[in-house]
């Protein structure tokens, strides 16, 4: 696993990476969530939300590599601030297949961190 391609937009990103991605976050997050107790009554965790936050951010940036991959700038990203709209481009980047091949960002899967 390389993290050094975490927090950085060069490359692409495949579907089956970026679905992974994006599922083992909620799921770290959510165990780290309940052995922190962020799920009992006071729900307050300064730990928990810098680690959201960074989750956050790397999850921009594995979104513009998606992008990438289908050979689309990564300032579409900013749709996802759009109610509803993001609803449809959730689903656009979900089900569409990446461009064939190299393309004016990188061979395939070439910023993802999941490969080895």
């Amino acid at each position: 696993m390389d993290f050094g391609k975490i927090f950085t937009a060069d490359g692409r990103i495949g579907r089956r990476d970026w679905i992974i991605w994006i599922v083992g976050i909620w799921i770290i997050l959510g165990i780290i969530g309940w052995i922190l107790g962020v799920y009992d009554d006071d729900g307050t965790s300064i730990t928990y939300t810098i680690l959201s936050i960074i989750a956050g951010i790397a999850g921009i940036f594995m979104g513009i590599k998606r992008l990438h991959d289908l050979d689309k700038t990564g300032w579409l990203y900013l749709l996802t601030i759009v109610p509803l709209v993001n609803l449809v481009f959730w689903i656009y980047l979900i089900v569409w297949k990446g461009t064939e091949g190299d393309n004016k960002y990188g061979s395939p899967n070439s910023g993802s961190p999941l490969s080895f």
